[in-house]
């Protein structure tokens, strides 16, 4: 059976090509969806080649699934990240604050973190780190809060031995110039080279235009995958004048 996702509101729906199990069968090339943006090119462009113009018309929902906590009463929020697929599992961040594991077959849930103190993760999207160094693969992703979070890819565990037990504060004095309160997120899902997590930021627009001051710095930064530790930063430079 064929299947595609598709985001819609708040939720995630799966469709299946009835009549393509004979496509599906003999379909041959890459799989999944490694990265928010399949790969490092960031074309989104993806090869599979199981849904075709003669069988698009025979799709129907296999399972979906609603982000939307039991019990929540508030407006519905809208989910702007792209699922990533590592063989059976599909990982995805919830806008409702969590990030979620699930059977990319059945919808079935395999795991679910919640972030703590109402952390949302970041709204672009997730990644994957196939692991190295005697770590196990990992999920990681920044937050609207700043942090960045490393979890085991089978448990939804975070990985201890990742910054402090398994979150990084990237807020630091180097990148928070002007004040450590002020807005500071990583919104997007970080790159994955070898054994590094490299990340963007979030500072905002600010308030007050070009008299509201400066923000925070918006340095691009690298992160052991292993520990955590910063190890490189390619610096912001000074406005001239």
């Amino acid at each position: 059976m064929t299947t595609f996702f598709s985001r819609l509101g708040a939720g995630i729906v799966i469709a299946a090509a009835a009549g393509a199990v004979g496509v599906a069968q003999n379909a041959s090339g890459p799989t999944g969806w490694a990265a928010s943006n399949f790969d490092h090119s960031a074309n989104r462009y993806s090869p599979l080649v199981q849904i075709t113009p003669a069988n698009v018309s025979t799709l129907q929902r296999a399972w979906s699934i609603h982000l939307k906590p039991d019990g929540y009463s508030g407006r519905l929020i809208t989910d702007e990240a792209i699922p990533i697929v590592i063989g059976n599992m599909m990982y995805l961040g919830s806008p409702y604050g969590a990030v979620i594991a699930l059977d990319a077959t059945s919808g079935a849930e395999k795991w679910k973190y919640q972030l703590p103190n109402n952390d949302i993760p970041a709204k672009r999207g997730l990644a994957y780190w196939p692991g190295g160094g005697g770590r196990p693969a990992s999920i990681v992703f920044g937050s609207n809060a700043g942090a960045l979070y490393s979890l085991n890819a089978a448990t939804g565990q975070l990985n201890e031995w990742f910054g402090a037990k398994g979150i990084v504060n990237t807020k630091t004095p180097e990148v928070m110039q002007t004040g450590m309160d002020v807005p500071y997120s990583i919104l997007s899902p970080p790159a994955i080279f070898k054994n590094l997590i490299i990340t963007g930021a979030g500072t905002g627009e600010g308030p007050g235009g070009s008299k509201g001051g400066d923000g925070p710095a918006g340095d691009t930064r690298a992160w052991d995958a292993t520990t955590g530790k910063l190890v490189w930063t390619v610096p912001h430079r000074a406005a001239a004048g």
